[in-house]
């Protein structure tokens, strides 16, 4: 495997949210549900975390005290009661879950204060298990990705993905009213294909040809940090 699939897979974004975290801040986590994506041990004191998701179930299923503040509503609907109030926002693998990224985007901006900041990541729409996974109907994608990722659909569920505009060249449109904007590709799909050698090492040439000719538009991951 290339040396990247060896980096510890949640470095890139926990590394982007720890050096935002500091006493006092407000923390929006989009998507968070059960699995916050802040543990309770790493919060600076005086820490308001809320969290923001369109299943309550999946809220009250973190574990106690997750959250100070929730939220049960798709991150498409604006809020009002979060405009200009929030210091970061984060979301670990939800964007491509949602219907109109445009609107969650420009929800999240007017929530942030100056200066605040958004950092997600996500998958993207032209990787080759997303194209199958939108080419599949749920009822026989969703299963199939638990199984492939070895994911027990009562701890970790797997949820439809529309990839709406997630991918690079629409992105850099999307964020262009926001101060700061980095967009790092990531090339991490081989793990898909894990259930045949012949079909992963097929898969790896195909990922790494991409990658060396910096077609962002085919990769796999996107850690979005942005600036309001």
């Amino acid at each position: 495997m290339p040396a990247r699939y060896y980096e510890p897979w949640r470095d890139w974004f926990d590394t982007q949210v720890a050096m935002r975290l500091r006493a006092g801040t407000t923390i929006l986590d989009i998507g968070g549900g059960r699995c916050p994506s802040v543990p309770l041990s790493q919060r600076p004191t005086g820490t308001t975390y809320i969290g923001l998701d369109p299943d309550a179930k999946e809220l009250t299923a973190a574990p106690a005290g997750s959250y100070d503040q929730t939220f049960v509503s798709r991150a498409e609907q604006r809020i009002p009661d979060l405009v200009d109030s929030v210091d970061l926002a984060i979301s670990w693998q939800v964007f491509e879950h949602v219907a109109s990224l445009e609107s969650v985007l420009q929800n999240v901006h007017s929530y942030l204060v100056p200066g605040g900041v958004l950092v997600s990541l996500f998958s993207g729409r032209w990787s080759a298990f997303a194209v199958i996974n939108r080419l599949l109907p749920f009822s026989v994608g969703i299963p199939l990705v638990s199984r492939i990722a070895r994911r027990d659909p009562e701890v970790d569920p797997v949820f439809p993905a529309c990839y709406d505009m997630c991918y690079h060249t629409v992105l850099k449109r999307l964020m262009s009213n926001w101060s700061q904007v980095e967009i790092v590709p990531l090339y991490r799909g081989a793990s898909y294909f894990g259930f045949s050698r012949p079909l992963m090492r097929g898969y790896l040439l195909y990922e790494n040809a991409i990658r060396f000719a910096k077609w962002n538009n085919g990769a796999t991951h996107y850690l979005l940090v942005a600036t309001r």
